[in-house]
């Protein structure tokens, strides 16, 4: 697998799972590193994020693990990406920044698009139709990640009209469906979410800074293009 994850972004991760029993000394040994480290720059195969999901897993006997894990993320997990976010001017575009940018985040190769549906956005993960688990939990996690995000920036409790993962789900999905407040259909060929264009332009974003904001997207464009 291709592509590399920011270590906050991991470190995101590693401590959710420590959160629900998975041995810190184990999500070190896994990291190569303590879970105190929070260096920014830092970034690491994408590799590891699929192995955390898949001992994750293999410990907790959650299938609702990536919908859990994306509770506990916060902007600050996800590095400059979280700023240009939380600084945009309003809804529109931090939904249109978090498409972008969500590679300089978590590079697993897969491409993130927006289409416009009249009243409605779709926002689709091209992550094809994953075989292996981690990838599968990964899938999950993106599309929670982005939902959980928006949630905590415009502080709108965004519920989606549909949430699809194109792979096998859970014999019982109550936890996804209480999560995205949403219906969710696994095994669809496709990853992707519909939410009401409304829902992005009636948010108000009380962090919104126009300098900070143009400094922050500054630097996210370089690193798209340093690491994409």
């Amino acid at each position: 697998m291709p592509g590399s994850v920011m270590f906050p972004a991991l470190l995101g991760v590693a401590r959710a799972l420590g959160g629900l029993g998975v041995p810190t000394s184990e999500l070190e040994e896994m990291l190569g590193r303590p879970l105190e480290v929070t260096d920014p720059d830092l970034r690491l195969p994408s590799e590891f994020l699929l192995r955390l999901y898949e001992r994750g897993l293999e410990v907790t006997g959650r299938r609702d693990l990536a919908v859990v894990v994306a509770r506990g993320l916060t902007v600050e997990h996800l590095g400059v990406m979280g700023f240009t976010l939380v600084t945009a001017p309003d809804g529109p575009t931090a939904c249109q920044r978090a498409v972008r940018y969500a590679r300089v985040v978590f590079d697993l190769g897969w491409e993130w698009t927006s289409r416009d549906e009249g009243d409605a956005i779709r926002v689709s993960y091209a992550a094809g139709v994953p075989t292996r688990l981690g990838e599968q939990l990964n899938c999950e996690a993106a599309i929670a990640n982005w939902v959980q995000c928006f949630r905590e920036v415009t502080r709108l409790d965004m519920r989606p009209r549909s949430v699809r993962f194109p792979h096998p789900g859970p014999s019982d999905d109550k936890a996804h469906r209480a999560f995205f407040k949403a219906p969710v259909e696994f095994g669809a060929g496709v990853c992707d979410f519909v939410f009401d264009r409304a829902d992005a332009e009636r948010a108000v974003l009380p962090t919104a800074d126009s300098t900070m904001n143009a400094f922050f997207t500054r630097n996210a464009n370089a690193l798209l293009e340093q690491h994409v």
